[in-house]
């Protein structure tokens, strides 16, 4: 007889931190760890600095955000363009700029297609 696996939410939210942790330590050769604690919450938000969100559909459909304040979404952009060997020089000062927001969407999408 064959037992049936059940998967829980939390099975499901270990496997995305998990996806988070690997992509960005991979991307910007630096170590990254998620915190032990989950929290389900009833609403979502784009905040404090700067939001990142992608909508899923396939097994199973979701919405995954991350949000960043100031300082960690220019030090994620800042990371991942050096590992990628753009001189320092070339990069983006502020958060608010094009590049970085099209990086950290990368990276976003990154993430979910490793998930």
């Amino acid at each position: 007889m064959r037992k049936t696996k059940i998967v829980t939410t939390e099975d499901i939210l270990l496997k995305l931190c998990q996806s988070v942790t690997a992509v960005l330590t991979k991307a910007t050769d630096s170590q990254v760890h998620h915190s032990a604690m989950v929290q389900k919450i009833s609403k979502t938000s784009l905040k404090p600095d700067f939001g990142c969100f992608v909508l899923f559909d396939g097994g199973f459909s979701g919405l995954v955000v991350i949000n960043f304040d100031a300082k960690a979404a220019l030090e994620l952009y800042t990371k991942y363009m050096s590992h990628m060997g753009i001189p320092k020089e070339e990069l983006a000062t502020l958060h608010t700029s094009d590049e970085v927001a099209d990086v950290l969407g990368e990276l976003m999408n990154q993430i979910v297609g490793d998930f």
